[in-house]
């Protein structure tokens, strides 16, 4: 609106006029007759959250978030450190899709041709809940030595795609080569969120359930690996929820080892 009244101020030739009255001799020949006024405004960012609302307030053990870049942005800029404001330039900014397990406050900023916009905020209440820690090995070809940035974001998009959940409550702890049947088998250790201890729990038998689907899985988004074995998946309360206790499920390997017949020489005959 602004930008359209100033259009039409100078288009009337008020400008001339005003000049004029300041002692100054400026001919309506030298404006543009069709004068153009443009301005590239940048719209703060959207920050919204999904996840499961407490009746108390608040997030049970997660909330999801997404900032979103306003009109006029190529992108938005983000920070959750208490203190630190975001900034237009100067590296990569960060994804924005990102999962918080503890009340923090979101800062952000759009950023675009016509500059940085205002500071937006908002603090996300997040009441402890629980998480899974999942460990398996990975058979095929896949070593420690094969994981880059770009590898660790397949596996975690495999994992979350095979087990129905959001990619962004996956962490990977470590990673390691394993010495066995299958030499420098990789072996991966991860974290997933939970709401509660009884979600928590459900998820790991999930993993158990869908062991063989991890593996199928990754191995369609082109990574080298032939199946999941040695898994297990423990469900923790985390620090600071009401409630306690942990559950611990093995996951057979899939498929399971064929049975040892005893009796010496002997043979089915």
């Amino acid at each position: 609106a602004g930008a359209a009244a100033l259009s039409s101020y100078v288009s009337a030739g008020t400008l001339t006029s005003d000049l004029s009255n300041e002692g100054l001799s400026v001919s309506s020949s030298s404006l543009p007759s069709s004068p153009s006024v443009a301005f590239a405004a940048t719209l703060p960012p959207t920050i919204s959250g999904s996840g499961s609302e407490s009746s108390n307030g608040g997030y049970e053990g997660f909330v999801i978030v997404n900032v979103t870049r306003g009109s006029g942005a190529t992108y938005a800029n983000y920070t959750v450190a208490s203190g630190v404001d975001p900034t237009c330039g100067g590296g990569t900014a960060p994804g924005s899709v990102f999962t918080l397990d503890k009340t923090t406050e979101v800062a952000a900023i759009s950023c675009g041709a016509g500059g940085a916009s205002s500071r937006v905020s908002w603090t996300f209440t997040v009441i402890p809940g629980a998480t899974v820690e999942v460990s398996f090995t990975l058979g095929g070809d896949l070593t420690a030595s094969d994981v880059t940035s770009a590898v660790k974001a397949t596996l975690v998009d495999g994992i979350a795609e095979s087990l129905n959940i959001e990619a962004s409550r996956i962490t990977i702890l470590s990673y390691s080569r394993r010495a066995g049947r299958k030499l420098l088998a990789l072996s991966l250790t991860l974290q997933i969120l939970a709401t509660s201890l009884s979600d928590a729990s459900s998820l790991a038998s999930k993993v158990e359930t869908q062991a063989s689907t991890i593996g199928n899985t990754l191995a369609s988004k082109g990574l080298a690996v032939s199946g999941v074995t040695s898994a297990t998946a423990t469900a923790k309360v985390a620090a600071g929820a009401t409630n306690t206790g942990s559950t611990t499920i093995t996951v057979i390997p899939n498929p399971a080892p064929a049975p040892a017949f005893g009796g010496g020489g002997g043979g089915c005959g």
